[in-house]
């Protein structure tokens, strides 16, 4: 019946609330007394015996076969960012490697004896390993391991004052080459690798597990990032755990939360505590709002390099099968837009930073805007406005080409496990390693979750039976709808769905028209001629034959309905499964954007309408959630959607009618009635 219309998502009022950017913020904590803070023990970790994923630092095969994929279709912006790395220096095959025995740095590399010259080797050794596991164009290997052999026969020590840093910075892109290098077949004999091996032993990682408590917060997030590289190509479980934890003790220490009190969370082992120390050490802000760092008065530049570093070690993380990327999502999603927007032009308000800022994040955000927006789909648009104004994305220091590297990089499969935090932001939006944990996190049983996706099937395909083969063209404007949940040609939905499932198998029969998918999904085109509409629905058919592709569906509804749903419910309270249900099923239907339709405004009405429902009583909201649903259905903002949801209020009236039975719990057996026909969930 009615298909899903509005399809930009946001991760629930939490983030669409982003403070104000001009005026008095609101809820802002001005400097008092502070709060008592206890750290909470993080019960996530990876399993002593769990082997590595290699290749692992930063980029691992899916995203590599992706990433090919794209270049192989000539798609953009891949084949852009590809020309921007290969006309780097860094990129030459004329690169020559400028060892030192001793590099010698001081505040801010004055002197620079080698400092220079290592953090450059080591980004040519990065710029070369991805030209050769990207092209097997063997002078490229050559070049990555005469680079790093260079390197390893030579170096003894970092010293003076920014060696902590500067060993951040070059070992960060040195673990990311040997990692690339080193699985891909590259040739890399096993004594060098040793020697290599060595030299990041005893000359990167003593600098690096001290940290840096009192230096600013983007030294101790640089180090934390090289540390977990290193780790994971020494196959260090000690290692990879210390980052793990120097990552969740210094990331709050960095970005600023409300619901940290009236000061930000000292930094670790630092000594800074009480209101005039932290004040000093946030460059004298009193004023603390949500998405402020500890650097935002300082400059951008360092800002965007911490926030950067902490992005890059939860990618690295996640393809280890630890998921870091929910436990900072709040956080990194609000520094991100509340900085974007600050570059992209808002005024600058007298309560921040005495009214002045140095902007200017630089290629900083890439990775974050891929797993939060690309992944998760949680609307960011400020930073979505910040990456279209500046990429590609080049090198910087520890950073380089993410453009290439990460745009639309599908999720990690990572190992069989994935550990999750109990401390975890909530689910906005991420794939769970299990059909289990997918669940616990939505707060529905699995027979619960099995009966609202079933529930949604009538809706969307009127059966019981979920339609991964559906695939038509139902005239709404939105090109061809089809999968589970309605993915259409127009708006970059289907285009997400094939290319995650490319990224999985590569020879699929929807491959062939990712790029025709690109130009309508920027476009918004309903127009279906130039797939053509018929093989693209044949092919979709197909697909759904193997099981793969079933997965990929169950991902994509997972990342984009299900759990953005739940994070709605959880943030409003709701306990009942029947109440969640309608939630996921206007996620659905109207997406989670910041449109009048979505499910956000209509949740904002709901609230208007009779409170909360801690105030109004759960069953009273839902009644009163059902009749804002229904008048937007009848009514929408989106007239090109009047038709065919005029058409749909049946789905919505199905639910009122279980709720009526008292079965808030969706207890089965279900016989329900929708659109005059009748059906029984078990």
């Amino acid at each position: 019946m009615s298909r899903s219309t509005i399809r930009t998502f946001i991760a629930g009022a939490a983030v669409a609330a982003l403070l104000p950017l001009a005026g008095a913020p609101a809820g802002a904590s001005t400097a008092g007394s502070a709060a008592s803070i206890t750290a909470g023990s993080h019960a996530a970790a990876r399993p002593s015996d769990a082997a590595f994923q290699h290749p692992g630092v930063l980029v691992g095969n899916q995203q590599l076969a992706f990433l090919k994929g794209q270049l192989d279709a000539g798609a953009e912006p891949w084949k852009s960012a590809f020309a921007d790395l290969q006309s780097s220096k860094f990129a030459s095959l004329d690169w020559q490697p400028q060892p030192r025995a001793t590099v010698e740095c001081g505040s801010s590399s004055h002197p620079n004896n080698g400092c220079s010259d290592e953090r450059d080797d080591a980004m040519a050794a990065y710029a070369h390993a991805l030209q050769w596991v990207l092209t097997k164009d063997q002078r490229h290997a050559e070049k990555a391991i005469q680079i790093m052999d260079a390197w390893s026969g030579v170096i003894q020590e970092h010293t003076n004052s920014n060696a902590p840093l500067q060993t951040g910075w070059s070992g960060n892109n040195w673990s990311r080459a040997a990692e690339l290098i080193r699985y891909s077949g590259a040739g890399w004999s096993a004594a060098s690798i040793d020697r290599f091996s060595t030299m990041l032993r005893t000359v990167y990682v003593p600098l690096l597990t001290p940290g840096s408590p009192r230096k600013n917060g983007n030294w101790e997030l640089i180090e934390t990032d090289a540390l977990m590289g290193i780790a994971v190509f020494l196959d260090d479980h000690d290692l990879f755990n210390q980052a793990a934890t120097m990552w969740r003790n210094r990331l709050p220490a960095y970005i600023y939360l409300s619901s940290d009190g009236p000061l930000p969370v000292p930094p670790p082992n630092a000594g800074i505590d009480g209101q005039d120390a932290i004040v000093k050490y946030w460059q004298g802000q009193s004023t603390f709002v949500d998405g402020l760092s500890q650097e935002t008065c300082r400059d951008f530049g360092h800002t965007g390099w911490g926030l950067e570093a902490a992005a890059q070690t939860a990618e690295t993380a996640r393809l280890q099968g630890l998921d870091l990327w929910s436990e900072g999502r709040e956080r990194l999603v609000k520094a991100l837009e509340f900085h974007a927007a600050y570059d992209n032009g808002a005024s600058m308000p007298d309560w921040l930073c005495d009214g002045s800022v140095k902007t200017g994040l630089g290629p900083t955000v890439q990775i974050a805007f891929n797993e939060y927006h690309g992944r998760e789909g949680i609307a960011m648009p400020q930073t979505e406005q910040f990456v279209g104004a500046h990429s590609p994305f080049g090198a910087n220091y520890f950073i380089g080409w993410e453009t290439l590297t990460h745009t639309s990089a599908p999720l990690a499969a990572g190992p069989a496990w994935v550990a999750t935090s109990a401390h975890a932001a909530p689910a906005l939006g991420a794939v769970s390693a299990t059909a289990a944990q997918a669940l616990d996190a939505g707060g529905m049983t699995a027979d619960q979750r099995r009966r609202a996706d079933q529930l949604i099937s009538i809706f969307e395909n009127s059966t019981t039976v979920i339609q991964y083969g559906y695939a038509e063209n139902i005239n709404d404007g939105r090109g061809v709808t089809a999968g589970r949940a309605g993915f259409t040609t127009n708006d970059g939905d289907a285009l997400k769905v094939v290319r995650a499932y490319t990224a999985v198998s590569p020879d699929n029969p929807l491959a062939r028209f990712i790029p025709e998918l690109e130009r309508l999904a920027s476009s918004g085109s309903g127009d279906t001629s130039g797939l053509p509409e018929s093989d693209y629905i044949a092919a979709w058919k197909q697909a759904a034959d193997d099981p793969a592709f079933r997965q990929v569906q169950d991902d994509q509804v997972d990342q984009r309905y299900f759990s953005p749903a739940m994070s709605q419910a959880d943030q409003l309270g709701l306990t009942g499964a029947l109440a969640r249900a309608e939630l996921y099923d206007a996620s659905i239907q109207h997406g989670n954007g910041s449109e009048y339709d979505a499910l956000p405004a209509l949740i904002s009405r709901t609230n208007a309408k009779v409170g909360s429902p801690a105030g109004a009583g759960e069953n009273a909201w839902l009644e009163a959630f059902f009749d804002v649903r229904i008048d937007d259905l009848n009514n929408p903002a989106n007239g090109s959607t009047a038709d065919e949801w005029r058409k749909s209020v049946d789905r919505v009236e199905c639910l009122r009618r279980i709720a009526a039975t008292g079965n808030h719990n969706l207890d089965g057996p279900l016989s329900v009635t929708a659109y005059g026909s009748g059906y029984t969930i078990s």
